[in-house]
């Protein structure tokens, strides 16, 4: 039964990141209209959504629950401001009791055994653990939160163009040599 278990998840795993150049059957550049066409349960949405690959990003679509792993995920579809996708965050729903390292620690799993060790694992701060992997045209990141007051964690998968993604690094880290220099 666990191996079955074990299966079901990796296959659900593998059907859910399957597009290099997107998520699922979405793909970076595409517009709000055309991804909801391919996610017609896809809700409309309209807040900041961060940033990625120097652009800021909105939220234009939601999946509300998405079942992942061990449970439901949010998953918002992220356009810049010319209305294009330029990344797919797929969020827990509630951040969970610290069990939720149970679900990071799956996931992390699954990702490597899909595609490989991770290429960055970011320097670890306090609470935070966050790690990468490249495929093809895209940068997948997990990252974990803890909240040690709440004794919770919230979990991130997110999906993004890589080439824009390691172009905002570059400036970020050329930024900071330039600061350095000037110390």
């Amino acid at each position: 039964m666990r191996i079955f278990l074990s299966l079901l998840v990796s296959a659900s795993l593998a059907i859910h990141a399957s597009a290099d150049d997107g998520w699922q059957k979405a793909r970076w550049g595409m517009t709000k209209e055309e991804v909801a066409k391919l996610y017609p349960e896809a809700k409309p949405e309209t807040k900041a959504g961060g940033r990625a690959g120097g652009e800021a990003l909105t939220v234009g679509l939601y999946l509300a629950e998405y079942p992942l792993v061990d449970g439901y995920f949010h998953v918002g579809f992220l356009f810049n401001p010319e209305g294009k996708l330029a990344a797919v965050r797929v969020d827990e729903n509630n951040s969970q009791p610290r069990e939720g390292d149970k679900t990071f620690l799956r996931l992390k799993r699954l990702l490597t055994e899909r595609y490989g060790k991770p290429v960055r694992e970011d320097p670890p701060e306090p609470m935070v653990t966050s790690l990468a992997w490249h495929d093809g045209d895209r940068e997948i990141t997990l990252t974990q939160i803890l909240d040690g007051l709440r004794e919770t964690s919230s979990i991130t998968l997110t999906y993004n163009d890589r080439a824009k993604v390691t172009r905002a690094r570059e400036a970020k880290e050329a930024e900071e040599k330039s600061t350095l220099e000037r110390l």
